[in-house]
């Protein structure tokens, strides 16, 4: 059996591909990729010192693909752009790049594309937990690109026997984007955004694959479900100070939590919008992804996955976060 992985190189798809190494069920890999050299590296840092011959990395990458097309039984598509300057740079990589990619396969059996609980929104004053049957409103263009990625990969392709996954918050080894929440937690005075508490579900990047991997053993043919789209994410939420504290006891330095009143962020954001490189450096409080900070809840349920897939996490959020700072320390990153 063939598999192609987009995005091996980022978060998500670079943990996937070391779990798809030693999985025998696949005798063929296809790594699309924007630099070679730049997973080599990678695979290298994880001591694998010799490609193996099922792994096949091609130059490509979003939104073309290059000249590439792939007969693969299982798709996983993780590539995309998180961080951009324009709804049109996510656009391009998120949209198009989904929609180029799709043209490009052969009779796949499963497609399973990584979209966000982003493309969905938090909740709305009148729901403590959203669900998949609630309208999606996302609130950033991230979030929006991963709604029109949905959107325009049905309408295309509505034949195409496409999943798509909506994950929150992942935490867990080799990812960059939680690095500064162990920064901070490494301080003795830790700032949050906001006097109230804050929820948030999350995933570890672990039971993300294993999500991944129940789908895929799914013996029905998802061209037949009624249902497309699902949340995957721990049972429980956590709070804003819970991270804090959680990733503070990771080096045992409890410190204190300092909120900081939504105005001043707000005015700070506001800053940040007016000098670009400012945006570029501290991409978080640009004034687009700074909405994602006045929320107060940003909670889903995993409970149709759960059901209709037979999944559930397993790991909590002390686990998690060790799992993640005990990986950034042997990395030198913190």
């Amino acid at each position: 059996m063939k598999i192609l992985l987009t995005g091996a190189t980022g978060f998500v798809g670079r943990n996937y591909l070391l779990r798809l190494l030693n999985d025998d069920k696949y005798d063929e890999i296809f790594v699309p990729v924007r630099s070679p050299e730049k997973i080599k590296q990678q695979l290298r840092e994880e001591g694998v010192e010799e490609i193996p011959g099922k792994l096949i990395i091609q130059q490509a990458s979003a939104p073309d693909w290059g000249n590439h097309r792939w007969a693969a039984e299982h798709v996983v598509h993780s590539a995309g752009v998180v961080m951009a300057s324009s709804p049109e740079e996510y656009a391009s990589v998120n949209v198009a790049g989904t929609v180029n990619l799709l043209a490009k396969l052969d009779q796949p059996q499963k497609i399973l594309i990584l979209s966000s609980h982003a493309a969905a929104g938090p909740c709305d004053p009148s729901i403590d937990v959203r669900r998949e049957n609630h309208p999606d409103a996302p609130v950033t263009w991230y979030g929006q690109s991963k709604l029109e990625m949905e959107r325009a990969a049905k309408e295309k392709f509505p034949d195409l026997p496409c999943l798509y996954l909506r994950p929150p918050m992942i935490l867990g080894p080799r990812d960059s984007a939680s690095l500064p929440l162990f920064v901070l937690g490494k301080q003795w005075l830790q700032v949050k955004p906001g006097l109230r508490e804050k929820l948030y579900s999350f995933i570890a990047v672990d039971d993300l694959i294993s999500a991944i991997e129940t789908a895929l053993r799914d013996a029905t043919s998802w061209s037949e479900l009624a249902h497309r789209h699902y949340f995957v994410c721990a049972p429980k939420p956590v709070s804003d100070r819970s991270l804090l504290r959680g990733a503070a006891a990771t080096f045992e330095k409890p410190g204190r939590i300092l909120p900081i009143p939504l105005v001043a962020v707000r005015a700070l954001s506001a800053l940040v919008g007016l000098v670009p490189a400012w945006s570029r450096k501290i991409p978080n409080l640009s004034p687009d992804r700074a909405r994602e900070i006045w929320p107060d809840r940003w909670v889903i349920s995993p409970a149709a996955f759960e059901k209709r897939f037979g999944w559930s996490a397993a790991q909590d959020l002390d686990a998690t976060l060790e799992a993640a700072s005990h990986w950034y320390q042997q990395a030198g990153l913190l």
